[in-house]
């Protein structure tokens, strides 16, 4: 993968070539609060378009992938979260639109979340019965 970019002048020329990682089939970009990578990480999902340069994966440009192909290569834990107006399963099930109930919730436990759930279902449960 390489990546140039021009950001508010202060990233002129930026050049990261990474190798996938031999043990793990990743790689994931780490660094101090302010060093670029949520930007990085934007970019190469392309929420933003570069003006000058190219991003490509596997020697491919990114803006020729169509976005469902794109994101098959990446996964991100943004600082910023933004939930869809939807049930918690299906904000979960976007990850992997054909996802089953179960992968889901396997995916869920594994993310150490399914508690957070449990308890979310409850308050919803108790809200809708005080409400009736």
């Amino acid at each position: 993968m390489s990546l140039e970019v021009k950001i508010k002048k202060k990233l002129k020329e930026f050049t990261l070539e990474s190798e996938l990682h031999v043990e793990t089939g990743c790689t994931g970009l780490m660094g101090p609060s302010g060093s670029g990578k949520s930007t990085i990480s934007k970019l190469i999902a392309r929420f933003w378009d570069i003006q000058k340069g190219k991003i490509t994966i596997g020697g491919k440009d990114i803006k020729a992938m169509e976005p469902e192909s794109l994101m098959s290569y990446m996964s991100f834990v943004f600082q910023d979260v933004t939930l869809f107006n939807d049930t918690v399963m299906n904000n979960i099930r976007i990850g992997n639109p054909n996802a089953t109930d179960e992968q889901v919730i396997t995916a869920a436990q594994a993310a150490y979340c399914d508690e957070f759930v449990r308890e979310i279902e409850k308050e919803v449960l108790y809200l809708r019965k005080v409400s009736r």
